[in-house]
This record gives structure tokens, sequence and C-alpha cells, in this order.
């Protein structure tokens, strides 16, 4: 019996090893370009949160695009529509989502 003990140690000591090792899963991240498409000329979202304590929502639109380094960037509006349709500007974002980078 005691011819075992070691092997039953090292047996415990190497799950343990092993299971304290770094993720073997990495995540790149998403394509943007592909999900968050900014061609043409009207592009718009609309956000609903799920807390009931939120009576807006955030609408989002795309205002305006230039030519930066050679790559599109757009600006993106956001606003807070409430219930009477009345918009209010929170925040504007210059995006660019090109392939490329």
């Amino acid at each position: 019996m005691s011819s075992r003990f070691p092997c039953i140690a090292l047996a415990a000591t190497a799950a343990l090893a092993v299971g304290c090792g770094e993720p073997t899963y990495h995540f790149a991240g998403y394509t943007m370009y592909d999900r968050l498409p900014l061609d043409g000329v009207e592009r718009n979202w609309t956000y609903a949160s799920v807390s009931d304590e939120v009576d807006w929502l955030l609408y989002v639109e795309k205002t305006g695009s230039v030519s930066r380094d050679g790559r599109e960037v757009v600006t993106l509006e956001h606003s807070a529509l409430d219930t009477k349709d009345t918009l209010t500007v929170l925040a504007q974002v210059d995006w660019s989502s090109d392939s490329s980078d």
C-alpha cells in the first residue's frame, strides 16, 4: 500500500498543475465592418434598455462622412428618444469600420 501513495500523490499534483494553467481560448474580437455596416447614405439603429427605470430609447444615426488618410470616417450621433419622439443629443462619435485596419 505504501508503494501506491507516491503514484497517487504524483497524479494529484499533475492534475492540479494542468488545472491551474493559462486558458487556451483567446478571443480575437469581432470584425466590426461585418457587424456595423456604415455604407450607404442613411444608417440608423435603435436600442432599448431592459430596465423598467429607463423610459427612453437610444437612437444612433449616421450624420456625416469624411475621408481621412484614404479611409471613410463617419460621424455617429447618439440621442435619447423619449415617448414623445423628441430627440436629445447625448454624444457624437467619429468611427471607421474599414476592413483594412
